[in-house]
Order: C-alpha cells, then sequence, then structure tokens
C-alpha cells in the first residue's frame, strides 16, 4: 500500500492515464539490465502489473522503442530516461518495429548496447 500511495503522488499523472503496457527486452549481453530498468521505472509510478521483462531474440547495437499503441507520452518518457533521442521512437508499422509484431505490449523497449540508464536511482546505490 505505501508503493502504491508515493507512486501515485510522486508519480507522472499522463503516464498513469495513458496505462501502458510495457515490455521490456533486454537486448545486450549484460544480465539483469531490463531488471533493473523495470525498478527505476516502478519508481517513477508505472504499476509492476504494467512491466513485462524478458531478453530480446538477438543482441541490438541501438536501444529502440516501438509505439504499438499510441501511448505517445509514455514512450517520449522512456526514450527520455534512457537518453535517447527520439527518432528511437518507432510505430508499429516502421519496417525496425517488423520484429516485434508477435509482443504483448503497448510499447516495447528493445536496450541496446547503447542503453545508458538516465539516472543513478537506477544503481544499486551502494
Amino acid at each position: 500500500k505505501v508503493e502504491e500511495l508515493k507512486a501515485q503522488v510522486f508519480g507522472d499523472g499522463k503516464i498513469q492515464a495513458e496505462e501502458a503496457l510495457v515490455e521490456l527486452q533486454n537486448g545486450t549481453e549484460e544480465p539483469g539490465l531490463a531488471e533493473e530498468f523495470a525498478d527505476f521505472l516502478r519508481k517513477q509510478g508505472i504499476p509492476a502489473e504494467d512491466l513485462m521483462v524478458g531478453d530480446a531474440a538477438s543482441v541490438y547495437s541501438r536501444s529502440l522503442i516501438v509505439d504499438r499503441g499510441g501511448k505517445e507520452y509514455t514512450a517520449k518518457k522512456l526514450a527520455e530516461w534512457l537518453n535517447l533521442p527520439s527518432d528511437r521512437i518507432v510505430a508499429a508499422s516502421d519496417p525496425e518495429a517488423r520484429a516485434f509484431a508477435d509482443a504483448t505490449g503497448d510499447i516495447i523497449v528493445v536496450l541496446g548496447s547503447d542503453a545508458r540508464l538516465a539516472t543513478a536511482a537506477v544503481t544499486s546505490g551502494e
């Protein structure tokens, strides 16, 4: 309950209103990267039930965000948190998105080798 309350108070209302199902895919050889980003997103107010975490089918050199459900605001915030330029956000109709046609999420975040999580909040804090 406390975590839910904190997320409601401190979370981004527009992200919560879009209710995007965010699928995080680790496209790197660094184990646990998608889980780290998921932890960060939960702290930003995205409910755990709206996050899916897994590994991409292959290794990607560039991170990519596929907006399959018209959740533009959330996609832009995800790009901001990953320090990605806006041209890394593509629509489901984009040829780059073809590999993710069978994905479940409204937004697919593929963490590539260039992924730089934007905040120290993602790190373990040791």
